[in-house]
């Protein structure tokens, strides 16, 4: 039978291989996740512009604001995500 000791032997073990073969796996995500950063900041840049320029057209035209929608709950999900 096995003694708390010898679970505590194998816990370590397994656990320290656990480490090294998640290893990359972390390292991948870690990339992809400065990816998806870099590219939400381009695409927030771009829609900021976008909209500093739709309120200049409208202002110049006109015509009453388009009132703003609230982001759906995945978008906010995703951005408290990457606040952290």
């Amino acid at each position: 039978m096995l003694t708390n000791t010898d679970l505590s032997k194998i816990r370590a073990i397994v656990s320290e291989e656990a480490e090294v073969k998640l290893k990359p796996v972390n390292k991948q995500l870690d990339r992809i996740e400065k990816k998806l950063i870099v590219s939400f900041d381009h695409l927030d840049r771009r829609l900021i512009d976008h909209d500093k320029r739709l309120d200049r057209v409208d202002n110049h035209l006109h015509f009453d604001p388009i009132p703003q929608t609230p982001p759906s709950k995945y978008i906010q999900r995703l951005q408290s995500q990457l606040a952290h």
